[in-house]
C-alpha cells in the first residue's frame, strides 16, 4: 500500500459518522486500484452528511474530484455555504462558544442557516440538529482548529460538486461510468428515525443499484437483519467491523463491498492514532529489548499500516 497519511477532515459530527472508517476506505480503495479498477475520476458519497470519508480521500489526493448529495434542507445550505464562501472559516474562528451566544444562534436559524447548522451541530447531543444542547456547550468546539478545516475545504472546493437531492437518483446517474466510485453511508436502518429528518429509504432498490454499478463501491450499515438478507440475495463480499459508540461502549456494524474487491480485507486496518501508536511502538520495543528470547511483536501488534490519525 501507498503508505499515505490521512488526516481526517471533519467538521460535522454524529453518532453514525465514519470518522473511524477512514483507514478502512483508503485500504479498499488502494486495494481497488491494484486489483486493475481505474484510479476513481469521481467519488460520489450520496448520503453526504458530514462528508468525512469523501473529503479525507480527496485531501489525500487518492481520488481526483468529489461529488457529495445531501438530501437534508439544513446539511444542504451548510455545505453549498462552505464550498462558495471563503469567510465562513473567519465567522468560525471569531465566534465564541458560551451557552448565551449558542441560545442566540440557535433562536434564529433563518438569519444564518448555514452557521446555525454547524453551531446546532457541535453543541448538541450526538450532533443531533433536534436534540438538546449539551451541559458542556464548547466541549465539541474548537473554533481555532474548526477555521482550519475549513479552509483546508475551500481550498479543495474547485474539484468538489454538491448536489441537493435524492441519493438514488445520483447513484443511477453514474451507475454505468467505469470511472466513478462510490462511499455509500445510509441512515441507520434501527437508529435512523431517532438520529435523521430524512431517515426513510428503499434499501432494497439501494442494493439493486449498487449490483448494477460499472465502479467499485464501498457501503457500511448498521448491523441489521434486513440488511444481512439484501447482502446474502446479491451475494456481495462483506465483513462486521467493531466501532465505539459514545454512549453505548463498542457496537458492530456491517462494511459491503462491490465484485471488484473479492479477497481485498483479510488484512486489518488499524484505527490508531499517530502519538498513540507511537508511544506502543516505544512500549513494544522495550519489552522487546528486555525479553530477546520471546517472539517479536511489533510487526503483529501495531503493522506499519495503521492509519495515522490526529
Amino acid at each position: 500500500m501507498s503508505g499515505v497519511v490521512l488526516r481526517p477532515l471533519t467538521v460535522l459530527r454524529y453518532s453514525g459518522g465514519k470518522r473511524w472508517f477512514i483507514g478502512h476506505a483508503k485500504y479498499l480503495v488502494e486495494a481497488a486500484i491494484e486489483r486493475g479498477a481505474p484510479r476513481p475520476a469521481r467519488l460520489l458519497e450520496p448520503f453526504a452528511g458530514g462528508a468525512t470519508v469523501g473529503l479525507t480521500l480527496l485531501n489525500s489526493d487518492l481520488v481526483d474530484r468529489l461529488i457529495l448529495c445531501e438530501l437534508d434542507p439544513r446539511v444542504a445550505t451548510f455545505w453549498k455555504t462552505v464550498l462558495t464562501d471563503s469567510r465562513f472559516a473567519d465567522r468560525v474562528e471569531r465566534f465564541r462558544c458560551t451557552r448565551k451566544n449558542v441560545l442566540d444562534v440557535c433562536k434564529h436559524p433563518d438569519r444564518d442557516p448555514a452557521f446555525w447548522t454547524l453551531v446546532k451541530n457541535r453543541t448538541s447531543f450526538g450532533g443531533n440538529l433536534t436534540g438538546g444542547l449539551m451541559r458542556n456547550i464548547s466541549s465539541r468546539w474548537n473554533g481555532a482548529k474548526l477555521a482550519t478545516t475549513f479552509r483546508q475545504i475551500f481550498a479543495l472546493s474547485g474539484r468538489i460538486k454538491f448536489v441537493e437531492g435524492d441519493a438514488l437518483t445520483l447513484l443511477r446517474k453514474y451507475a454505468d461510468d467505469s470511472n466513478a466510485a462510490a462511499f455509500v453511508d445510509p441512515p441507520y436502518v434501527q437508529a435512523g428515525k431517532v438520529l435523521y429528518r430524512h431517515w426513510q429509504l428503499d434499501h432494497a432498490a439501494l442494493f439493486d443499484v449498487l449490483a448494477s454499478w460499472k465502479g467499485f463501491w464501498l457501503l457500511t450499515y448498521d448491523h441489521a437483519p434486513e440488511i444481512d438478507t439484501l447482502v446474502s440475495k446479491h451475494q456481495f463480499a462483506y465483513r462486521y467491523l467493531g466501532m465505539q459508540a459514545n454512549l453505548h461502549g463498542r457496537k458492530k456494524e456491517t462494511m459491503v463491498w462491490s465484485r471488484h474487491l473479492p479477497h481485498c480485507v483479510t488484512e486489518p486496518v488499524y484505527l490508531v492514532p499517530a502519538k498513540v501508536r507511537d508511544r506502543l511502538l516505544e512500549q513494544v520495543r522495550q519489552w522487546e529489548i528486555a525479553n530477546p528470547e520471546k517472539p517479536r511483536l511489533a510487526g503483529r501488534r501495531i503493522p506499519e499500516n495503521a492509519w495515522l490519525g490526529d
